[in-house]
């Protein structure tokens, strides 16, 4: 069935259909690719310090895999 063939309601979802398609296509190209970290060994912390360098490390990760702006 060509679009010429279809009328009123059904001519009306034919063009919102085809508008979301539209909008979901450019939305889809927006969509950046995203960059998997290096994994972050659990912390094995037993005080705030030892922490305190654990917490960095994941920020240097975040940071070098482009998730997270550098300082």
């Amino acid at each position: 069935m060509a679009i010429a063939d279809v009328s009123g309601p059904e001519r009306a979802w034919v063009d919102a259909h085809t508008v979301i398609q539209r909008v979901i296509t450019e939305v889809n190209g927006e969509v950046p690719t995203t960059t998997v970290m290096p994994n972050q060994a659990d912390s094995v912390a037993v005080d705030v310090p030892a922490l305190v360098v654990d917490f960095n490390l994941l920020l240097d990760k975040l940071k070098a895999a482009g998730l997270m702006v550098a300082d």
